[in-house]
């Protein structure tokens, strides 16, 4: 697994206030876990992740995320050009914060329930 896979998904699962464990890769999905602070149960998880696409990027916008509080839930509680506006501020050009937030909200980790994908961790406005 490489470690930006790695990186993406801590800091994915930390806009959902979890903490990921017993990431391994099996024929090219990651496999894992996330947990929260407090709970004893554990939520598996699969993922492929997507090929060509900018990962550093998606973490740096869920580090955004989660340092700013913009996330309720699964849903970013600011407006896509709010949210747009604000990267711009930090130094974010306009394509790539527009770019970077469409791939993120295009990503679906799914949930493993007995082995068998059920919902999806994902992001939205």
């Amino acid at each position: 697994m490489t470690d930006t896979i790695q990186q993406f998904l801590v800091s994915f699962f930390q806009v959902f206030k979890g903490k990921v464990e017993n990431l391994s890769l099996h024929d090219g999905k990651v496999f894992g876990a996330v947990v929260w602070e407090g709970e004893s149960e554990k939520q598996d998880f699969t993922w492929r992740a997507p090929e060509d696409t900018d990962l550093l990027h998606a973490k740096s916008l869920c580090d955004y995320l989660s340092s700013s509080n913009l996330v309720d839930g699964d849903k970013i509680i600011v407006t896509e050009a709010d949210l747009v506006s604000r990267l711009v501020s930090s130094g974010w050009t306009k394509e790539n914060a527009q770019s970077t937030i469409d791939l993120l909200c295009s990503i679906a980790v799914p949930m493993l329930d007995d082995g068998v994908e059920t919902d999806s961790f994902y992001l939205h406005f």
